[in-house]
């Protein structure tokens, strides 16, 4: 079951893609309801020996990151937190989805104010489209993303 935070950040994280991860998507916001877990490996095993004693092996394990991204605009704007990327923008959310969605590396960056520290990851949700945007003309996706060097953890999530 995913952990909720144990400390929120109230950082602006961003998300580097594209060729040598010169793309930058910004998220212009702090994630909402961001929250980590593990989950092991494909694998683990256990093995009851004569007398009882239970040992156990686990092969790995995988580290994850679930947030919304909320209030997602049209096309880039700035705001109150500065430069939001759009969702028609070039090398918006649409591009950017459609990208990682092949299974390519992003780099997930908590604070945009040290882009050097990022994990590493791959997209695994959304694989479709959220719905049309509605009244605000906003739209408001879910992502998971997950660890691709698992002792590089989401810190702070």
């Amino acid at each position: 079951m995913p952990q909720p935070i144990a400390v929120y950040r109230s950082t602006l994280p961003l998300i580097l893609w594209g060729a040598g991860y010169a793309t930058t998507l910004t998220i212009g916001w702090p994630l909402e309801r961001p929250e980590t877990y593990p989950e092991p490996v494909d694998g683990f095993t256990t093995v009851e020996r004569l007398g009882g004693e239970v040992d156990g092996w686990l092969p790995g394990t995988l580290r994850f990151l679930r947030a919304t991204v909320a209030s997602i605009p049209g096309t880039d704007e700035v705001g109150s937190y500065g430069l939001r990327s759009g969702w028609d923008s070039a090398d918006g959310w649409a591009d950017f989805l459609a990208y990682a969605r092949q299974a390519r590396p992003i780099r997930f960056v908590p604070d945009a104010d040290a882009p050097s520290e990022y994990v590493p990851c791959l997209l695994v949700e959304p694989w479709q489209e959220p719905p049309e945007p509605g009244w605000a003309v906003r739209r408001t996706i879910t992502l998971l993303l997950r660890a691709t060097d698992p002792s590089i953890p989401f810190e702070g999530y």
